[in-house]
C-alpha cells in the first residue's frame, strides 16, 4: 500500500500513516468487518487511495480512508470515517451517504467509459472517538419522520418510478385535458 500525502491536521496524519501499514490495516479489516463483507472482499488488492471526501470545514474533527478493494472479483471501495467530533452528530448517516455517493460519482467519472459501467460498492466504517458515547442511530431511515419512515426506505431502496411517454399512445394522452397537452407538447417538442 502506498502511503498518500500528509494533511495539515495531526489527526489525520496519524491515521493516514498508522492505516497506510498494511499489518495494521489487515488486522483493523479482520476484526472490525462483518463475516459477509470479508468473505467478498480480496484482502491482497486493498490499496489506500489519496482522495478525501470530507468537507473542507469538518477537517478539523474528522478524517477519512478510502480503500480500493475488489469485492468478488470486480472494484469497490471501503470507506472509513474517522470522527474526532466533541459532540455526537444526529446527522451522521445522512452524511455518510452523501461521502459514499461522492466515492461513487467519482469513479464513475474518472473511469470515463461511454460504455454503462457498474457503480462500485462502498462499505461504509465509521470510527467515532467522541467524548461521550454515541447516542443516535445509525439508521439513515431513523432521520425520518416517523409517518414517512417506511414511505423513504421503500422508495429509496425500490426502483425509480419512470413515465415514458415514448410507450403512451397519443390517443390515450389526450384523454387528460391539462396533463394530456403537457405531456403531448413533451412528447412531440
Amino acid at each position: 500500500m502506498k502511503m498518500p500525502k500528509n494533511n495539515l491536521c495531526p489527526h489525520d496524519r496519524f491515521t493516514r500513516s498508522a492505516m497506510s501499514i498494511p499489518q495494521v490495516a489487515e488486522e483493523f479489516f479482520q476484526q472490525n468487518l462483518p463475516d459477509h463483507i470479508k468473505q467478498a472482499i480480496d484482502i491482497s488488492s486493498l490499496s489506500l487511495t489519496k482522495e478525501s471526501f470530507i468537507d473542507d470545514k469538518l477537517k478539523l474533527q474528522i478524517a477519512d480512508l478510502l480503500y480500493s478493494v475488489n469485492f468478488n472479483g470486480k472494484p469497490g471501495f471501503i470507506y472509513i470515517l474517522f470522527e474526532h467530533a466533541s459532540k455526537a452528530d444526529p446527522w451522521l448517516p445522512f452524511r455518510m451517504l452523501k461521502y459514499m455517493i461522492s466515492i461513487m460519482d467519482s469513479h464513475v467519472i474518472s473511469t470515463k467509459s461511454t460504455k454503462r459501467r457498474n457503480i462500485p460498492f462502498v462499505y461504509p466504517i465509521i470510527l467515532y472517538n467522541g467524548k461521550k458515547p454515541y447516542a443516535y442511530s445509525m439508521d439513515l431511515f431513523d432521520l425520518f419522520a416517523p409517518t414517512e419512515r417506511a414511505l423513504a426506505k421503500e422508495t429509496l431502496t425500490s426502483p425509480y418510478h419512470l413515465i415514458d411517454l415514448t410507450q403512451v399512445s397519443d390517443k390515450e394522452l389526450q384523454n387528460f385535458l391539462w396533463f394530456g397537452t403537457m405531456a403531448l407538447a413533451l412528447k412531440h417538442i
